[in-house]
């Protein structure tokens, strides 16, 4: 592709000189696609299921069962869950009863929690599978396991998830990582500045009027029992009482360590079953964005040297590329969902934050190691094959076309970015959604690799950066 002045020219034909292309995709190209991969959509299934479980006791949702199906549930003392008002439906009702209330009470707690339409559609057309296979109705022991795996009823307890919940945040999974580095950066300053000396794991915890980590850890060890409503970690008395509380508990790092790290893990074990039992059954849009971005790399002459590189969990663009008999290799750099039989298996997405520490102490303070994405992907195994193909990419005399979709340059990947944005020949194209998103893209860029960089790139007589607006394709 070639800038021509001012006005992008699109020719993915171009054959004036030998050149790769290297198309770079994050969760804005699934976004893109109509599916429901953010956080946010995540929380609203959960949330919902949530709802479920507690239901029994919304005045809401009490008269939705009892007056669609004549039940008066409020005169039975029986009743003391949802399992026991679909246990009773089952027993005393003919056959099909069961699936219309499960139907109706699907309806109205997502739609009022703002579940995408396509997860309700999932979510009933499994059940209707279920009995058609076994060619009967769900027990309702079969219906509590459909709906709630271990991962889900897990969540509802979850620290990271009612935080997660409750903060007031964006709906993009960059806003999740703030929220994780926030946290963690907050018990890491402790630690290095708090006392007569820097604090070790085994030291008891320590909240600071200035800390945001307070309401987290009161929550995540059950404080709240034991303290006045009223107290708050804004003044120096309040935050003594509640590191009276933490000692005589014995609250130490090292637990608040491994209280954090473990439901981590959960919260993002369950978002890959919600990926996989949910969004992969789903039928991904092609808009014109998305067909510009596979056509891309079917013009390609030869695809030996043509990569993708993809911050996503799933395998959407592999799928659709496969589909129009295109073979390109897939660097799944943060992880990828497993298979049906892989459900019960330790997670291997990636899920936290960047770097913040300097190099004095980063080496003294690797205690919180595990909450950043470069040490989980070593650990996790997550695959790295972009790495050889930069390598060749920075030897080679050609040019080098990087296509940027659905990813906002946020700063915990920029060590990997910073070296596709170095190439040598690199003419790059960033796609971006909205106003809100280009100014983030030019922001986080420069960032990244500093003005001059960017004004060099965009105003040379021919442009080798160029931002494209998708609403205009």
């Amino acid at each position: 592709m070639w800038w021509d002045g001012q006005e992008c020219v699109y020719d993915w034909n171009d054959a004036d000189e030998p050149h790769d292309r290297l198309v770079i995709i994050g969760n804005g190209f699934d976004l893109e696609c109509g599916l429901p991969t953010s956080y946010a959509d995540f929380l609203k299934f959960v949330s919902a299921l949530e709802d479920m479980r507690e239901g029994i006791h919304d005045d809401l949702l009490r008269s939705l069962l009892a007056g669609a199906h004549r039940k008066q549930i409020n005169n039975s003392t029986s009743i003391k869950s949802l399992d026991d008002y679909f246990e009773l439906i089952q027993v005393r009702s003919a056959n099909n009863v069961l699936k219309t209330v499960f139907f109706d009470f699907i309806d109205a707690v997502f739609d009022r929690e703002g579940v995408c339409k396509s997860i309700i559609e999932v979510v009933k057309s499994g059940y209707d599978q279920y009995c058609e296979t076994n060619n009967a109705e769900m027990s309702t022991a079969t219906l509590r396991a459909y709906l709630y795996s271990t991962f889900y009823a897990r969540l509802f307890n979850n620290c990271w998830y009612k935080h997660f919940v409750t903060a007031n945040i964006g709906s993009g999974w960059v806003d999740i990582e703030n929220e994780i580095a926030s946290i963690i950066w907050s018990i890491e300053d402790t630690m290095i500045h708090a006392g007569p000396r820097q604090k070790t794991l085994d030291d008891t915890v320590v909240c600071t009027s200035l800390g945001t980590m307070s309401s987290l850890i009161k929550g995540l060890f059950e404080l709240e029992k034991g303290l006045h409503p009223a107290l708050t970690p804004q003044t120096e008395e309040n935050c003594t009482v509640l590191n009276h509380f933490l000692r005589s508990n014995g609250v130490t790092y090292r637990k608040l360590r491994a209280k954090l790290l473990d439901d981590l893990n959960v919260f993002v074990a369950a978002y890959e079953n919600y990926l996989r039992d949910y969004v992969e059954h789903m039928t991904a849009t092609r808009t014109p964005t998305i067909n510009k971005i596979i056509e891309s790399l079917r013009s390609v002459t030869s695809l030996e040297n043509s990569h993708v590189i993809s911050f996503n969990y799933t395998s959407t663009l592999e799928r659709m590329l496969a589909k129009e008999g295109i073979d390109v290799d897939v660097c799944y750099v943060n992880g990828r969902i497993g298979t049906a039989q892989d459900k019960n298996a330790t997670c291997k997405l990636v899920l936290g934050m960047d770097e913040h520490l300097d190099d004095a102490d980063i080496s003294s303070m690797t205690d919180f190691a595990m909450f950043r994405k470069y040490n989980q992907r070593i650990y996790k195994r997550t695959d790295s094959s972009y790495a050889k193909w930069l390598r060749a990419y920075e030897g080679e005399q050609v040019s080098h076309e990087v296509i940027l979709m659905g990813h906002s340059l946020t700063a915990s990947d920029h060590g990997l970015l910073r070296r596709v944005f170095s190439l040598p020949g690199t003419r790059a194209a960033i796609y971006y959604k909205d106003d809100d998103s280009f100014g983030g893209l030019l922001a986080n860029l420069t960032a990244m690799m500093g003005k001059d960089y960017l004004i060099e790139r965009t105003l040379a007589d021919k442009h080798t950066l160029e931002f494209v607006d998708q609403r205009e394709l």
